[in-house]
């Protein structure tokens, strides 16, 4: 099996996840277990069939970031990869924990060349997040692949020095893991966790599970660690939006005394939800046939209460709160969908602009 083209063997074919679109009638058919790889079935544990999900769809993310690493590697560029796979091999060693995408870290200087190589491996830009400026710091380049999106980075939000002062930080102290088919640099655990603290801090204790995230990092560091953690928040000029991190959860808050981190200012800050609510109607009309498009729109209205339960913590106290959390998700997703609408037209409209321009030269 080749990195970055995961296949599941069934029903005498082989079926490529990098091609097939995740969650359809063809994934769910390739993740039962009689089509699933020996590799995926071991790595779930003998999961129930979410888990096994979850497993499979982040085996595929791990294949992708090795290729994209050693492609990197190959052409002379060293790279970090960082969130995604590094928060769950770290922090949830006895469960899968799902992640959406696969985010590299790169040398600023060698930024425009580390495109390039994604371009050459048949990763193509999104023109969505153009259409979000606001919304989406110039912090990275969005790159998608089949299925397989991927966060170009060449910095990270939250830090207040240069990219290369960043770069030259994070990439001091590093540890090498086997990732997919290779192996990868990977940030140090101070590293991560400030990372987590920064992540927190840009979109807001209830993204994912960020929440969780933090709480399982706070029970598994030591006191050293966090101090050389916030040893390294200054380095970067990243107390304060560290701060804002930890005090998102009460724990947080007594560690970031003992730390003596800046509290004045320390607040979470969201990320830009119009973005994310655009990037799920691009991916509605995507979907084909009636039936599959109402499927998937069920799904996004409405997910499955684990997953509710997983990001809302308050949702958890009883069938009441998981109802009102419900109604909150579809609440926040009608006040941004005149923005993402509105977003949307704007790509549509520069792009009808650029092809008549194409048209009128020819």
């Amino acid at each position: 099996m080749s990195a970055g083209r995961a296949g599941i063997r069934g029903a005498g074919k082989s079926i490529s996840l990098a091609t097939t679109r995740p969650w359809s009638r063809k994934w769910y058919a390739a993740a039962k277990c009689g089509h699933y790889p020996r590799k995926m079935w071991a790595a779930s544990g003998g999961a129930a069939r979410p888990q096994i999900e979850i497993t499979a769809w982040n085996l595929l993310l791990e294949s992708a970031a090795s290729e994209v690493v050693e492609e990197l590697r190959r052409a002379g560029h060293r790279s970090l990869l960082i969130k995604g796979v590094t928060i769950e091999r770290w922090l949830y060693r006895d469960e899968p924990r799902p992640y959406s995408d696969v985010d590299v870290l790169v040398d600023p200087a060698s930024f425009d060349e580390c495109e390039r190589v994604m371009a050459h491996l048949g990763f193509e830009r999104s023109a969505l997040e153009r259409a979000f400026a606001a919304g989406r710091p110039s912090h990275a380049s969005t790159w998608t692949r089949g299925s397989v999106p991927l966060d170009l980075h060449k910095t990270i939000v939250g830090l207040g020095v240069s990219p290369a002062d960043a770069w030259e930080a994070l990439s001091a102290n590093t540890e090498t893991w086997a990732v997919g088919c290779g192996e990868v640099e990977v940030p140090n655990v101070e590293a991560r966790a400030l990372l987590l603290t920064l992540h927190i801090a840009q979109h807001g204790p209830d993204f994912a599970r960020t929440r969780e995230d933090l709480e399982r990092a706070l029970t598994l560091m030591s006191e050293a660690e966090w101090t050389e953690t916030a040893a390294l928040a200054r380095r970067v000029d990243a107390e304060t939006p560290m701060a804002a991190g930890l005090t998102a959860i009460d724990e947080g808050s007594e560690l970031c005394e003992r730390l003596g981190l800046p509290l004045t200012g320390a607040t979470v800050v969201e990320g830009s939800p119009a973005f994310h609510v655009a990037q799920g109607l691009v991916w509605f009309t995507h979907v084909r046939g009636a039936r599959a498009k109402a499927r998937y729109l069920a799904r996004k209205l409405f997910p499955p209460p684990s997953l509710m339960r997983s990001r809302v913590e308050w949702s958890r106290s009883g069938p009441a709160a998981l109802g009102a959390a419900y109604l909150l998700r579809l609440a926040r997703l009608a006040l941004h969908a005149p923005r993402a609408a509105w977003g949307l037209a704007r790509l549509r409209s520069a792009s009808s602009k650029v092809h008549s321009d194409k048209t009128t030269r020819t």
